[in-house]
């Protein structure tokens, strides 16, 4: 009895011995990263841009466009979010709009609108060094029936599922509404979502067609260098070994690869803060709907992923 006893004090001792090292590799690793990267709080961001429309399948935008009674004319907008927010939505003037994404003016002749479309393009210009295009193209139907001045009217039906784009900007120009004081509101790798209203209009009248700015944040990047981790895993979450893990793109001279390990883990170090890489995965066994993702590294990034599908 007296043997037993001790072995578990023995055991105890070792595992409390155990449990007290990985806190103190735990904390010497947060430590690590906290040195190697330092990240200012989100700033505020400076937009701006313009935009275009037209009416029918397959057209061209333009400055102005008409269908029928109904007329639309173009606009440009600049502005700084609050809180990372900004309306687009100022007073309808056409032909000299602006903060907002046009105007659209309805006149009070019988007409019938029975499903055509207007597309409108918006077109941004800040911030600078958005990954991927500038420039969006929203389709709306449009649907509704004029009588005279006081019957009737048209809306116009949008998709406002807010599209999110992202961007560094290294370009530090001088913000144009004045800027927020202690921010930087015109450089720095962030995102914001952009998203369109719907337009209802009466006969005789013009509107502003509308939009918003939210989620928007920015951060001047400090940091030398970061790493970037994740798992290749099936969607029974068991661990894909041996997948090819490769980055590319930012600042990187050539591609860099990786063999996940038995658990399916992989991690790039050394990568430069601010920059936008490819990551992309493939296996012998697995397929994956996505393969290869767009990533802007802000920071020390955890848990990127990759899900494989069925065996092939």
């Amino acid at each position: 009895m007296t043997k037993l006893s001790l072995t578990h004090q023995t055991f105890t001792l070792k595992a409390f011995q155990m449990v007290i090292l990985a806190m103190f590799l735990v904390a010497s690793f947060a430590a690590s990263v906290s040195a190697k990267t330092s990240v200012l709080l989100p700033d505020e961001v400076y937009l701006a841009g313009l935009t275009n429309g037209c009416f029918g399948a397959g057209c061209t935008p333009g400055a102005s466009a008409t269908l029928l009674g109904l007329t639309y004319s173009n606009s440009t907008f600049s502005g700084t979010t609050a809180a990372g927010f900004r309306g687009i939505g100022g007073n309808p003037t056409p032909g000299v709009n602006f903060n907002n994404l046009g105007s659209l003016s309805l006149s009070t002749a019988p007409n019938l609108y029975n499903g055509q479309t207007f597309t409108l393009r918006v077109t941004f210009t800040a911030p600078q060094g958005i990954v991927g295009s500038n420039t969006v193209n929203f389709t709306s139907a449009i649907t509704g029936t004029v009588v005279s001045d006081n019957q009737g009217g048209v809306t116009l039906d949008f998709n406002n599922t807010p599209i999110l784009f992202s961007f560094n900007d290294q370009i530090c120009e001088q913000d144009p509404t004045g800027g927020v004081a202690g921010q930087q509101t015109t450089c720095g790798v962030g995102s914001y979502f952009f998203s369109i209203n719907d337009v209802a209009i009466d006969p005789g009248q013009t509107v502003a067609v509308t939009g918003q700015i939210t989620g928007a944040q920015q951060r001047v990047i400090t940091a030398a260098d970061a790493s970037l981790k994740g798992r290749v895993k099936t969607s029974k979450n068991r661990g894909v070994a041996n997948a090819a893990v490769e980055i590319s793109g930012g600042d990187l001279a050539e591609p860099i690869r990786y063999r996940t390990n038995q658990l399916g883990y992989f991690q790039f170090e050394g990568l430069s803060v601010g920059q936008t890489y490819v990551v992309t995965v493939s296996s012998k066994r697995y397929q994956f709907a996505e393969s290869s993702r767009i990533v802007t590294l802000l920071e020390q990034l955890a848990d990127f992923d990759f899900v494989a599908q069925d065996d092939k």
